[in-house]
């Protein structure tokens, strides 16, 4: 799946966790969709959960099936859904874009 620059990709989250904490945006990228993040409102902490190599599909087929009573309740009171990652989608490049809020063109972290 190509990246989702406009809303729905970890080059999203940082400016996510800027607004959900009320502190200047990080990089000029928009935050997440607001579809996702409206019930959360502002914040005191952001958690932010990043497993490198999760498959969707997979991670719900186990929630569907209940072996991950943990992730089932963090579903329930934040925040689970898909996101796009990054081109190229390397580990190094993507840790980066979501400590600096840049793509890989813009950092210059390939892989």
């Amino acid at each position: 799946m190509p990246p989702h620059y406009n809303g729905l990709s970890i080059l999203n989250i940082p400016a996510t966790v800027c607004r959900l904490l009320g502190v200047p945006v990080l990089g000029e990228h928009p935050p997440l969709d607001r579809r996702l993040t409206a019930p959360l409102g502002e914040a005191e902490r952001v958690v932010l959960v990043l497993v490198d190599g999760m498959r969707w599909d997979l991670l719900r087929q186990a929630l569907e099936a209940g072996l991950l009573p943990g992730w089932e309740r963090l579903a329930e009171e934040g925040i689970l859904a898909p996101l796009t990652s990054i081109a190229p989608s390397t580990t190094a490049a993507a840790l980066t874009t979501l400590w600096t809020g840049q793509s890989p063109a813009e950092h210059g972290v390939m892989g």
